[in-house]
C-alpha cells in the first residue's frame, strides 16, 4: 500500500482490524454468558452506570494482541491466530447452515407453519444449502497453497486445525456422552419458549437516543436488575 502511495490505506486497513479483534470478545456476549451461568457469576457485575466492568476488562485484552505487529517473529503469530480465528469462523456458519436445515425439517416433519414465526428467511431451506456449500468449499480451499510446491506444516496447521477438529470433537462427544442424533419428529422445537416469550413481554421499551444505543452496544451496558429478570423467568 505504501509503494501505491496511497498514505492513509493502511491506517484505515488496521482500524478495521482492530475493530473485528475488538468485536471477538464482545462484552455484551460475555454478559448474557454470565447470566446464563455459562461462566463465572462475577462477570455479571456492574458499574453503577450500568457497564459490566470486568466483561469490558477481558474484551479489552483483545486489542492487544494487535502489538504482537511491532516485531517480525509476534507477527507472523498473529498471522496464526488469525488464520485459525477465521478458519473458526467458518465452522461456525457451517454449523448453523446445518442447524438450520435440521430446524428446517424439524418444522416439516412435526407440521409447524413457518410462517407462524416471529422470523424467518426467504427461499428456505435451498439458500441455507447453497450457503453450507459456499462455506465447505471456503473451508476447504483456504489453504490450497499448502499443496502447490513445498509443503508448509505451519500454513496447513493454521488453516485446516479448527476444520478437521470440529467434526473430532462431535464424533467424540457421542461416542463419550453416547448420546443420538435427535429424529426430525423428535426434536424439541418449544424448549423455552414461554419463559423467552415471558421475559420479553416484561421488558421496558427502550427510549435511549442512538448514542447512548451504540455506546450499549459497544460496552455491553447493562440495566439494574436484568440479572433479577433473568432468573425469576428461569434464566439463572
Amino acid at each position: 500500500m505504501t509503494n501505491l502511495g496511497v498514505g492513509v490505506l493502511p491506517h484505515l486497513v488496521n482500524a478495521l482490524i482492530l475493530s473485528s479483534v475488538f468485536a471477538a470478545g464482545n462484552t455484551r456476549n460475555l454478559y448474557g454468558l454470565a447470566l446464563d451461568g455459562y461462566i463465572p457469576k462475577v462477570m455479571t457485575r456492574c458499574t453503577k452506570s450500568g457497564v459490566p466492568i470486568y466483561c469490558l476488562g477481558v474484551t479489552l485484552i483483545f486489542p492487544c494482541l494487535l502489538l504482537l505487529q511491532l516485531s517480525n517473529s509476534g507477527a507472523t503469530v498473529l498471522d496464526w491466530l488469525v488464520n485459525i480465528l477465521t478458519s473458526g469462523g467458518l465452522v461456525n456458519f457451517i454449523v448453523m447452515c446445518i442447524v438450520y436445515l435440521r430446524f428446517h425439517k424439524a418444522c416439516e416433519a412435526q407440521g409447524v407453519d413457518r410462517t407462524t414465526l416471529p422470523y424467518r428467511a426467504w427461499f428456505q431451506p435451498y439458500s441455507a444449502w447453497i450457503a453450507l456449500c459456499m462455506f465447505c468449499s471456503i473451508a476447504i480451499c483456504s489453504g490450497y497453497t499448502t499443496f502447490i510446491g513445498d509443503f508448509s506444516a505451519a500454513t496447513f496447521f493454521t488453516r485446516y486445525t479448527m476444520v478437521l477438529f470440529a467434526p473430532v470433537s462431535y464424533c467424540g462427544w457421542k461416542l463419550i456422552k453416547r448420546t443420538r442424533i435427535i429424529p426430525a419428529k423428535e426434536a424439541d422445537l418449544v424448549w423455552e419458549r414461554p419463559e423467552i416469550d415471558a421475559y420479553e413481554a416484561n421488558l421496558e421499551e427502550d427510549k435511549s437516543s442512538l448514542l447512548s444505543a451504540v455506546g450499549n452496544m459497544l460496552f455491553g451496558g447493562c440495566k439494574k436488575g436484568d440479572e433479577k429478570d433473568r432468573e425469576s423467568q428461569g434464566w439463572s
